[in-house]
């Protein structure tokens, strides 16, 4: 798969609205690639025929968009039914009433991946290797972002892209619970830490010395905007 991003122009019925799409996909951290643009540039083209005079999915309409083209892979088609279900779900945020594609209706895909699951004693040498981390040539504040990082994502089960995305006045000490905004399908949620978690995080806000009642990322990255998820993915690797 293509790693770049690229811009489409969308001039079908719904061109506007795939503009807004992708914008709140990337906001969500979300990396919008070549292939993503493809697919969406597909559903706003197949409905020009349509001759819509306002924004509307019917199922007669999903149901035309998702049948089996040719000789087509499972694959291409489910990533079709996927696409068009997100941005019907999308649209209907937007207090649209279009036909949402049921998940469980989907063509199967074969799926290899199987998770990897650390040990105890595996996530035992994590935390020795990220508590006795080095202070980076570009970064003066690697040796505390990346211990506290890995103990949020591990305490709280967040996805790498929403924990980046956290700013300051989303996370409270006193009570501690993080606030996760317009996360996966544009729904906000509370996030309770534990009693350690929330320690830790008052140590590290003390030492990076943070005014929590200001805005900012709450993991910056050396130019104080937001870090890549690459970035981070990468350093773990290593």
């Amino acid at each position: 798969m293509i790693d770049t991003e690229k811009e489409y122009i969308f001039n079908g019925p719904f061109a506007s609205y795939c503009t807004m799409y992708v914008d709140y996909k990337k906001g969500l951290g979300y990396k919008f690639q070549v292939s993503s643009y493809y697919r969406l540039r597909q559903i706003d083209n197949f409905f020009k025929t349509y001759e819509l005079k306002n924004p509307i999915l019917t199922k007669k309409m999903v149901d035309d968009y998702v049948s089996k083209r040719g000789t087509e892979s499972t694959k291409t088609l489910h990533q079709r039914m996927s696409t068009i279900r997100q941005f019907a779900l999308f649209m209907n945020t937007l207090e649209f009433n279009f036909y949402v594609f049921p998940k469980n209706e989907f063509v199967r895909i074969r799926d290899n991946f199987t998770p990897y699951i650390f040990t105890h004693k595996e996530m035992s040498n994590i935390w020795s290797i990220v508590d006795t981390l080095c202070l980076a040539e570009n970064s003066e504040y690697d040796n505390l972002i990346y211990p506290m990082l890995l103990r949020m994502l591990y305490g709280c089960g967040l996805r790498i892209n929403e924990a980046l995305t956290l700013h300051k006045t989303d996370i409270n000490l006193e009570n501690g619970v993080i606030t996760v905004n317009k996360a996966k399908n544009n729904i906000t949620r509370i996030v309770p830490m534990s009693e350690t978690l929330t320690d830790y995080c008052r140590n590290y806000a003390k030492k990076m010395t943070f005014n929590m009642e200001i805005e900012g990322y709450f993991y910056p990255a050396p130019d104080t905007q937001k870090y890549k998820s690459k970035t981070i993915l990468n350093d773990f690797r290593t």
